[in-house]
């Protein structure tokens, strides 16, 4: 302390001094003590606020998505009812499937009882092969936004979209890890297809190389223990399923289906990870089977007829891909019994891929589901068909083919539009006219028909026939199925070019119609064999001409031994309407019902019978007959031994 001083008058200033300090120190006391106080509310008030918030997901990349784009382009549907801890909208959970739209292939969100076709992507390019995360918070596909085919993962939390793959060849397929850490996928590597495994983690690291065998392996599909992958694959030198055990460097693959009768293709796990189901051909009919995860020596059991398995959430039923003549439909089944849950209901157009996951996923597409319920897009109803008719007689005419290569270049008007614009589709995807050189469009009814051929469409100016050179130049190849008791072909295009801009590659075994005059009488009697699936990138011409109305025809019956009748290169206009039908409307109906005329034999003279009662018996004797021709046997003597005749 100082000491106090003293002014000149005598009096103490030390006093005044020393009071104002005292107070001043005081107050700056005081003021610390409020802000410390304040300072401390506020942390605690921060600390109680981030116990509170969710943490954040992990992210999927170290990088910033590319390319950054908005999942729909289509304005979302308000969401009704109630939010937060009520019932769940869709508590069955949700499809997300790929269908045909239009021009292009899109993603829809549907519910056999709960939702039509609802909307989730509208882009000039193509999205298949939907796969749903476990969480429910991001969907894998497939897509061809940059020209090619690469893996994209949006997240419906963030709304953006993530590249996975980024190379000229084809990838699709994707299959998530139980964890959602990791994607499998397969991808067209060095001529062949194999399975890739990518780490979500960090996306700069590359992709595994699981499958290294010369065959084809496709289809993975993750088990939900994470250790077991499920894949097709031809290794075996048939369509098999396989198992790749993930955490056993040695003896890694095994032959799970071990059916070399029948190919199986199409593995799907339960969703508890029990039970296996793929599709296998019985009797050359697609049929889906469920067997143990794991082979415990029992036969799988069959379910019915159908492709394509999809489990739903609860693991209660499986829905299959009926594929029919006139389309594709959806049919349900108890996995257990094999009783139909659901009948079959049809499509409105291809599916290129689906998955059905939970009501969590639900949740999370619930806000992307667009206002657009109309479903999928119909090619016909953006091309302006006029169809003239004659006015007298009500029926269309003719109309000529420009450019086209034919021996007679004529279509009915009622198919003219779709043919040109069906034509121009298909170069532009195959990169090359396709349709410019016909073996048959219209046929005059005066030309002979095919032997054995039954309602033949060429006649009736809806029906064309493609050239069939490409087929042996290698140019074309086809798959056999059998629907309904009958043949029908799926006839692909090969691609102009194939660096992978073009088509995507062929992945189950095609039919070989040449193999019939390979000397082999098996071959022969079958009308060809199956072969591996070529290589290269192909387009699916029978998917595509059905979008603008063409449907293929099915093989006559004796197809077997008479190559033309197999029928693969010939598609009518919108067959639905009968044959008779579309006769009338270029024919007058004497011509389509001629009555056959049936000969009556000629009339001659007989003589007329004399009545009953004019009639007399008059008495004759009867002449001997002589002795029967059959007489009775008389008995002989049996000569005593020793006794000599003379």
């Amino acid at each position: 302390m100082l000491p106090n001083s003293t002014d000149s008058n005598g009096k103490k200033t030390g006093m005044v001094p020393r009071f104002f300090l005292i107070l001043t120190a005081a107050l700056l006391l005081l003021g610390a003590w409020v802000l410390w106080s304040g300072m401390k509310k506020e942390l605690a008030a921060a600390q109680a606020t981030a116990t509170l918030t969710p943490s954040s997901l992990p992210t999927e990349t170290a990088h910033p998505p590319t390319p950054t784009a908005t999942f729909t382009l289509t304005v979302p549907a308000p969401v009704d009812g109630p939010t937060g801890a009520s019932e769940p909208q869709y508590p069955r959970g949700l499809i997300v499937l790929s269908l045909s739209d239009g021009y292009y292939r899109h993603l829809f969100a549907y519910h056999p009882s709960d939702l039509q076709f609802t909307r989730l992507t509208d882009h000039p390019w193509d999205d298949i092969q939907p796969a749903v995360s476990p969480d429910g918070t991001r969907l894998a596909y497939a897509s061809r936004r940059n020209g090619y085919w690469d893996i994209y993962i949006f997240d419906f939390v963030t709304g953006q979209s993530t590249r996975v793959t980024d190379t000229p060849a084809y990838d699709g397929n994707p299959a998530w890890a139980p964890d959602g850490q990791w994607l499998a996928y397969e991808s067209y590597q060095a001529g062949n297809l194999d399975i890739f495994i990518q780490s979500l983690a960090d996306l700069s690291q590359p992709a595994l190389l699981l499958t290294t065998d010369p065959a084809a392996d496709t289809d993975p599909d993750w088990s939900p223990s994470g250790n077991l992958l499920a894949f097709t694959s031809l290794r075996s030198g048939e369509s098999e399923i396989w198992t790749a055990a993930l955490d056993q460097p040695g003896n890694r693959f095994q032959n799970r289906s071990q059916n070399p009768e029948s190919a199986d293709r199409d593995p799907a796990w339960s969703p508890d990870g029990q039970q296996l189901a793929w599709n296998t051909l019985i009797y050359g009919l697609p049929n889906i089977v469920v067997a143990a995860a794991v082979e415990n020596g029992e036969e799988p059991h069959t379910l019915g007829a159908g492709s394509y398995p999809l489990w739903d959430p609860a693991g209660s039923q499986i829905l299959a891909q009926l594929d029919l003549a006139g389309g594709v439909s959806f049919a349900g089944y108890n996995s257990e019994n094999g009783q139909v849950t659901l009948p079959p209901q049809p499509l409105p157009a291809a599916i290129h891929g689906a998955d059905w996951q939970s009501a969590n996923f639900a949740a999370s597409l619930q806000s992307y589901l667009s206002a657009d319920s109309s479903g999928p897009r119909k090619i016909m109803t953006e091309i302006q068909a006029s169809q003239p008719t004659d006015a007298s007689t009500g029926r269309s005419g003719l109309f000529p083919l420009t450019g086209i290569n034919a021996p007679y270049p004529y279509l009915s008007d009622q198919a003219d539009e779709s043919f040109f614009a069906l034509r121009q589709e298909i170069a532009r995807v195959s990169g090359w006219d396709v349709l410019a050189n016909l073996q048959n469009a219209y046929l005059p009814v005066t030309e002979p028909s095919l032997p054995g051929a039954g309602d033949d469409w060429l006649v009736t100016g809806l029906g064309i026939a493609i050239n069939p050179l490409p087929y042996q130049a290698g140019w074309m190849t086809v798959q056999r199925e059998d629907l309904g008791g009958e043949v029908y072909w799926r006839l692909y295009i090969r691609a102009r070019y194939q660096d992978g801009s073009q088509g995507e590659p062929i992945t189950a075994p095609v039919w070989n119609l040449d193999a019939r005059s390979s000397g082999d009488p098996n071959t022969y009697e079958q009308g060809g064999a199956t072969d591996a699936a070529p290589a290269g990138y192909w387009i699916d011409f029978t998917e595509l001409a059905a979008r603008f109305n063409w449907q293929r025809l099915a093989a006559y019956p004796n197809w077997r031994t008479y190559y033309a009748a197999a029928r693969f290169n010939q598609f009518a206009y919108s067959v639905d309407q009968g044959w008779d039908q579309a006769m009338q409307q270029l024919y007058p109906v004497e011509l389509v019902h001629r009555p056959t005329q049936i000969p009556t034999l000629t009339s001659f003279p007989t003589n007329t019978p004399l009545p009953l009662n004019a009639l007399t018996a008059t008495a004759q004797a009867t002449p001997w007959q002589g002795l029967p021709l059959n007489p009775e046997p008389r008995p002989t003597w049996t000569p005593v031994p020793g006794e000599t005749f003379p």
